[in-house]
């Protein structure tokens, strides 16, 4: 049995990259099997295992992968901050757990996409100490066309935690001497650096990669925005204009 997690953070692309590792019919990623606020597996909300899950989180883990086993060579869930600090530290310093870290490099997109998910009621609002919970997705307003506020004080409450919870990831992995992959959002529009992930696992390459996703805000971050003249500033003043925009190009894997 070949086990491993995906850390990552919200609006990293670790949904798609859930989906695509589920491509292999010998791969099965969970989605967030420790959420504070909700435990849904498979489409099954499990809610009811909740106190079992926080009680006795490493065993409830084992019974999980002890459920997916027959029908999957590798089993993997994604985690994210402020689901199970002990958990996850636990995991990295775990041999027998491989590790994948999703990150994503522009900030203002993971920032601006919050906001704006906050907005359609897909997530609740997102706080200083990077908790945050999902609510239904029929409540979602029908288009992706929302404009929010850039906040400064908030920008730099949640990119300070954000980039202080991958810190302490990748110290904690090469303290323990752990082997890891490490992606970046617009690696998983390269095909090529996707599939490398399927040998690190250790099964074999799946047929053709597939999702149901598309990509839903625009790529010009700056639009996102309201108060555009604001952000454009306060890019200059930081020295990130390379943030304006995020490239969605070579997109070529299949929809499911």
């Amino acid at each position: 049995m070949k086990k491993f997690v995906l850390i990552g953070a919200p609006r990293t692309g670790s949904t798609l990259l859930v989906q695509l590792l589920n491509s292999s019919p010998a791969v099965k990623c969970h989605y967030e099997l420790y959420n504070q606020n909700e435990l849904n597996i498979d489409g099954i909300d499990r809610s009811a295992e909740i106190a079992e899950r926080n009680t006795n989180p490493s065993a409830f883990l084992d019974r999980i992968v002890g459920e997916t086993n027959a029908r999957a060579e590798a089993v993997g869930f994604k985690i994210f901050d402020g689901h199970n600090e002990d958990l996850l530290q636990e995991l990295i310093r775990r041999d027998d757990w491989k590790k994948i870290v999703l990150n994503r490099r522009n900030f203002l997109s993971i920032y601006s996409s919050r906001l704006i998910s906050q907005k359609k009621e897909l997530w609740s609002a997102p706080t200083e100490d990077g908790k945050r919970s999902s609510v239904a997705e029929t409540s979602a307003k029908p288009t992706w066309n929302e404009t929010v506020e850039f906040e400064e004080k908030q920008f730099w409450n949640l990119y300070n935690r954000h980039i202080g919870f991958y810190g302490r990831v990748v110290e904690a992995l090469n303290a323990a001497g752990q082997h890891f992959e490490y992606l970046e959002y617009g690696d998983l529009l390269n095909e090529g650096l996707v599939r490398r992930l399927f040998p690190y696992l250790g099964v074999a390459q799946p047929g053709p990669l597939q999702t149901s996703l598309r990509r839903n805000n625009t790529s010009h971050i700056l639009s996102r925005f309201d108060n555009k003249d604001d952000v454009r500033e306060f890019l200059k003043r930081i020295n990130r204009l390379d943030w304006i925009t995020e490239s969605d190009a070579g997109w070529d894997l299949q929809q499911g």
